[in-house]
């Protein structure tokens, strides 16, 4: 019974968060942020089904990671976090219109330096998935890793593509290949890296 108090609960929140993106254009324009509400969605999901399936235990992990994912985005939109990262990227977007004339990168309610916390947050999450995954390995079927791996294959690739999209924007729209936050240049992954590194050719 407490456990499908709990699942009604979460569905609660998850439509509050979902009502939240809902109500604003301007932050919907937002890829990054936008992807880490998929991620509170879809943890708070699992986590409600295995609540109403009367497993507390295991809705533990999705639930800890629909928290770390709403703490990353408190955290990445807190006005008082912005600091030094925002003048830099102000100082980039500035001088990409002097040269370009147009390069300046479009105003809007999520700074790139918030995107780019989102995006570090996102990597550090896969990380320590990663970690979590060969830690366990043992217990873990071969047909539930190849799942988790493949999801975390596909939510890497999806970082790259973030990460290339906000360089270019934040370099004027400039092409050129550039590597997520916490990416080797050659597409490996690199948890202690939580920068993007954009290369010109």
């Amino acid at each position: 019974m407490e456990s499908r108090r709990l699942a009604t609960a979460q569905e609660e929140l998850r439509e509050a968060v979902r009502k939240l993106l809902d109500s604003d254009d301007e932050v919907k324009g937002s890829e990054a942020l936008v992807d880490m509400h998929d991620i509170v969605d879809q943890a708070l999901s699992d986590s409600k089904a295995q609540l109403s399936d009367g497993k507390p235990a295991d809705a533990l992990p999705p639930a800890n990671d629909a928290i770390e994912a709403l703490a990353a985005i408190v955290a990445a939109l807190d006005e008082g976090g912005s600091g030094n990262d925002e003048d830099m990227f102000a100082e980039q977007q500035a001088g990409g219109s002097e040269q370009g004339g147009s390069g300046q990168a479009p105003a809007g309610v999520v700074p790139p330096a918030a995107e780019v916390k989102l995006l570090r947050s996102m990597q550090q999450s896969i990380a320590r998935r990663t970690r979590e995954l060969d830690e366990s390995s043992a217990s873990i079927d071969a047909v539930q890793k190849a799942q988790i791996l493949g999801e975390l294959a596909a939510r890497q690739a999806r970082i790259l593509e973030l990460g290339s999209k906000l360089a270019e924007k934040i370099g004027g729209g400039a092409p050129g290949p550039s590597a997520a936050p916490g990416m080797q240049p050659g597409g490996g992954a690199d948890p202690s890296d939580g920068g993007i590194e954009e290369r010109r050719p």
